[in-house]
C-alpha cells in the first residue's frame, strides 16, 4: 500500500521516498545513510578496437541517495583500458573505457567494500572472411576470419561471431564456427558480423557435386544397372535425385537413402566417365561422395531398348 506523510518539523520537512522497487521509507532532509549498494551506468559495453565509451558509477544508500564514498573504476584485463576521470551530477566517478585489444573483459566499479561489474566486448575495426571460393554441393568446408584494427593492421583475438548464409537452401553455415556445407548449385554470399559492428561478405559458388571417381565404360554396357552407395558424410538419396554419366542423364531405377540404382546411358564414348549426382526439387541438395559401382543386372534394360537416356530421364525421374 502506498502511503504519503507530510509534516513540518521546524525548517525540515519529513517526506516519503518511494523507489521503483523499494517500499516507501521516511527520512529527514539531511545527509544520506551509509552506502548499501553500488550502481554503474552500464551493465555491458560493446565497441571496436580503438574506440572509447564513457561510463560512470556511484555508491547509494538503501533508498537510492548518492553517498560521498569514493568510487574507483579499473579494467579487469588488458583488453580494455580505463582513461580519464571526473565527476558529474549523476555519477560520483566517470571514465572512458577504450578498446585496447580484440576480446572480452570487464571493468570493475568498487566503493565501500562493494563491487559492480561492467562486461566489455571489443571487436575488430574491420573483418575479412577467409575461405574457399567454391564448394562442392554435398561437401563441407570451414570459413575463418582475419581481424584488423583502425590502422589496417591485422590483430588477433577471440570474440563471438555471427555467421549467416544469403541462401540456406544453397549453403548452410553454422555458428559460431563458420563451418559450411554446400547444398545446391549456385552463387551465394557468406555473411559475417563481429561485435562492435564490423562485417564482411564473401561470394561463394556452389558447384554441382560429383563422386570422387569415374565410372569406367567396362563396368557395364548401356542399359545395365549400376548401384552406387552414399558416402558416410554425403546427403541422402531421394526421389528428386538426378544422375548424370559424362553429362548424360541416366534413368534412376530405384533408390534408398544410402544407395541408388540407375541404368547406364549411351554416352558415345568408351573412355571413363565422370559420375555426377544432383537434386531437382526445391530446397533439395546435391549428392557427393565416393562410390562403388556394381553391375546389378543386364536383362531389365537391354542395349538398344533404351539407348541414350538423356531424352527420357526427365520423364522418368520421379
Amino acid at each position: 500500500m502506498k502511503r504519503l506523510f507530510t509534516m513540518v518539523l521546524g525548517a525540515a520537512t519529513l517526506v516519503a521516498v518511494q523507489g521503483c522497487s523499494k517500499e516507501a521509507a521516511l527520512y529527514l532532509g539531511g545527509p544520506p545513510g551509509p552506502a548499501a549498494q553500488l550502481s554503474a551506468s552500464n551493465s555491458d559495453l560493446t565497441m571496436k578496437i580503438g574506440d572509447s565509451v564513457g561510463v560512470g558509477a556511484r555508491a547509494e544508500d538503501a533508498v537510492g541517495n548518492v553517498t560521498s564514498d569514493a568510487v574507483s573504476l579499473s579494467a579487469c584485463a588488458s583488453v580494455a583500458a580505463v582513461t580519464g576521470s571526473g565527476s558529474s551530477t549523476d555519477w560520483t566517478t566517470t571514465a572512458y573505457i577504450k578498446g585496447a585489444a580484440v576480446g572480452t573483459s570487464c571493468v570493475l566499479a568498487q566503493a565501500a567494500g562493494m563491487t559492480d561489474t561492467i562486461l566489455v566486448t571489443v571487436g575488430p575495426s574491420a573483418v575479412e572472411v577467409v575461405g574457399p571460393d567454391t564448394i562442392l554441393s554435398g561437401t563441407g568446408d570451414t570459413f575463418t576470419t582475419t581481424f584488423y584494427d583502425n590502422s589496417g593492421s591485422t590483430v588477433t583475438g577471440t570474440v563471438p561471431l555471427m555467421w549467416s548464409s544469403g541462401n540456406a537452401a544453397q549453403l548452410a553455415i553454422g555458428e559460431p564456427t563458420g563451418e559450411a556445407r554446400g547444398r545446391s548449385p549456385g552463387t551465394v554470399n557468406v555473411q559475417l558480423y563481429a561485435p562492435g559492428g564490423a562485417n564482411a561478405t564473401k561470394s561463394v559458388v556452389i558447384v554441382t557435386g560429383v563422386f570422387g571417381g569415374t565410372l569406367s565404360a567396362t563396368s557395364g554396357q548401356p542399359g545395365g544397372l549400376i548401384t552406387v552407395t552414399r558416402a558416410s558424410d554425403g546427403e541422402q538419396f531421394d526421389d528428386d535425385t538426378q544422375v548424370k554419366v559424362g553429362g548424360v542423364t541416366a534413368f534412376v531405377d530405384a533408390y534408398l537413402p544410402g544407395s541408388l540404382t540407375f541404368a547406364i546411358p549411351a554416352t558415345g564414348s568408351t573412355a571413363s566417365q565422370v559420375l555426377g549426382f544432383s537434386n531437382l526439387g526445391p530446397g533439395q541438395v546435391a549428392q557427393n561422395g565416393s562410390f562403388t559401382p556394381t553391375l546389378a543386372s543386364t536383362d531389365k534394360y537391354q542395349p538398344g531398348n533404351i539407348g541414350n537416356y538423356d531424352a527420357v530421364a526427365d520423364d522418368c525421374v520421379i
